[in-house]
């Protein structure tokens, strides 16, 4: 467990404008380990994003409060 991890949700928010708009809010940071991570060999560009080609195996210790659909983003810095 030596990577630093946060935990978001996708927030859908409307703007003066009366638009909506999708935003990720940052839930928690928790430590944790990734399998598989072999840094920019496995990175790929996906219109304009960073993406990732094969999938991670990712392991923090147990929470109650992770759901299936947050995104996860290594903390670098």
């Amino acid at each position: 467990m030596n990577r630093r991890l946060i935990f978001q949700v996708k927030k859908r928010v409307q703007d003066d404008e009366l638009n909506w708009n999708e935003s990720y809010e940052n839930v928690f940071e928790t430590w944790g380990s990734i399998e598989g991570f072999s840094g920019t060999k496995s990175d790929t560009l996906v219109a304009g994003a960073l993406g990732v080609k094969s999938p991670k195996k990712i392991t923090i210790r147990y929470r109650e409060d992770v759901k299936q659909d947050m995104r996860i983003l290594l903390q670098t810095g």
